[in-house]
């Protein structure tokens, strides 16, 4: 198996960790000179009280706190803490102002009882097509280096980088003339080049002729958050681990979208249950969701379950690649772990799959029409190794623990599993064992195809 290498972006709870020093599988990460832990060589700022009791005419000290949490963060700069004392804040939170690698500004509870933030939405409906932006805490503009924790936050949290739209724009006209070439030509989409990737921005710049300006070293940690998930968008190099995430209303979309280019997450150990089924389509009600070629991701950690209709716990999709999954558990759900549209080079390795009531983990069913797998849409250089999926369906007109609708230049060994089902039977679509060893793929070190009710791997081999 390959070798697991180091993060470059060390801003990592010691939660994700440990979590990473389970076997196998690459997990890069993007590398830049400017990001750092957010804890290293810290320098210390101001801490800026705010309270129900105080007034925003105040000075933020502990005896004249500000009284809401706007103005708190309007008034920090690097290096500062917003304290916010217990009780319940009303209203948007704007973060526009920037810490720096060593002096982050922190946004978080005093620590003297609970701490809410919550702000007033109307009702979305269940078949919205695409996810509410108006969320509680909204980071916007290419903010950087900002801390959220240790609050309950109702109504959620956005983070987008400045020219989001434009680099979304860009990527679905090549996605909508199937031009995956070109698409792979942003550094870092066509190679596994944590490096390169540092770049993409700067090229996706040059290409639309906007200006973008992604948010680095975003942290949301700790956190209980309820009504609406966290959205990522054109933002590199943060974290979101050890936050409660659930119950989300329908019409709002995932848990955690991270999106539109958003390299170097950590997302670590966090709680995300309860989303609302969606009546629109999958993406709108998934767990925790990679998509639009954000790459160099870690999942690590995480439980997702309890997501009602067709909710995947974790997903990948439209170029989503070099991204890797470890250690996570998905309970009562449709779809366990989903490789769905070009990735390229996901690791999916020691994740546990229960209870699910369609596909354990399922690698891009719509391409099992397609009698070649194509690098437009089908999965390439998977790694599927040590994972379980059991206690689902067995009948393959059904689900079963594993779907292969395609795969190219793809490994998989030593997975715990039911069944393993390739192409769709069901439909009379069963390409994948005619191609299996011609297009590189591999089952337990061999170039065979699995059987349908694969062995148990050895004791101790994962």
């Amino acid at each position: 198996m390959p070798v697991l290498r180091p993060l470059a972006c060390t801003a990592v709870t010691a939660l994700a960790a440990g979590a990473l020093t389970l076997g196998g599988g690459s997990a890069s990460a993007v590398t830049t000179a400017a990001v750092t832990s957010p804890t290293s060589a810290a320098v210390a700022g101001r801490v800026l009280h705010v309270s129900t009791t105080g007034s925003d005419s105040g000075t933020g000290t502990a005896t004249r706190p500000f009284r809401t949490v706007q103005r708190g963060v309007d008034a920090a700069r690097a290096g500062d803490t917003v304290s916010i004392h217990a009780g319940t804040y009303n209203g948007i939170v704007r973060v526009t102002r920037s810490g720096t690698a060593t002096a982050p500004i922190t946004v978080t509870a005093a620590g003297d009882g609970p701490a809410t933030l919550t702000a007033s939405f109307g009702t979305r409906p269940c078949d919205a097509h695409a996810p509410a932006l108006d969320r509680t805490v909204q980071f916007s503009g290419g903010v950087d280096h900002v801390t959220l924790s240790d609050l309950t936050v109702v109504g959620g949290v956005t983070i987008k980088g400045l020219g989001a739209g434009a680099a979304m724009s860009y990527l679905t006209r090549l996605v909508n003339t199937d031009d995956w070439q070109t698409r792979r030509q942003v550094p870092g989409r066509g190679a596994d080049d944590p490096a390169a990737a540092s770049s993409a921005f700067a090229y996706l710049a040059e290409r639309t002729g906007k200006r973008i300006d992604p948010s680095d070293g975003l942290r949301i940690v700790g956190n209980t958050i309820t009504g609406r998930g966290v959205q990522v968008i054109a933002s590199r190099y943060g974290e979101i681990s050890g936050n409660e995430i659930g119950p989300i209303d329908c019409g709002t979309g995932p848990g955690v979208w991270i999106n539109v280019y958003s390299d170097g997450w950590t997302v670590a150990g966090n709680h995300v249950h309860d989303i609302a089924a969606s009546t629109h389509k999958h993406y709108m009600q998934e767990g925790i969701r990679l998509g639009s070629a954000s790459s160099y991701n870690v999942v690590t950690g995480n439980l997702v379950e309890h997501l009602p209709g067709d909710g995947r716990a974790m997903n990948t999709d439209v170029d989503a690649s070099w991204n890797t999954f470890r250690g996570n558990t998905a309970n009562d759900v449709a779809i366990g772990y989903n490789d769905q549209m070009s990735g390229w080079g996901n690791v999916w390795d020691h994740n546990v799959a229960t209870g699910f009531r369609v596909w354990g983990i399922n690698l891009r069913g719509l391409d099992s029409a397609l009698t070649l797998p194509s690098l437009d849409s089908s999965p390439y250089l998977a790694v599927v190794t040590c994972n379980t999926a059991v206690g689902g369906p067995t009948d393959p007109a059904i689900g079963g623990s594993l779907r292969i609708g395609a795969a190219k230049s793809s490994t998989f060994a030593n997975n715990t599993l039911t069944t393993a089902v390739l192409g769709s039977p069901a439909d009379g679509q069963t390409w994948v064992r005619s191609y299996w060893a011609a297009e590189g793929n591999t089952w337990d070190g061999k170039p065979r195809p699995p059987r349908f009710r694969p062995p148990a791997p050895a004791p101790g081999v994962c």
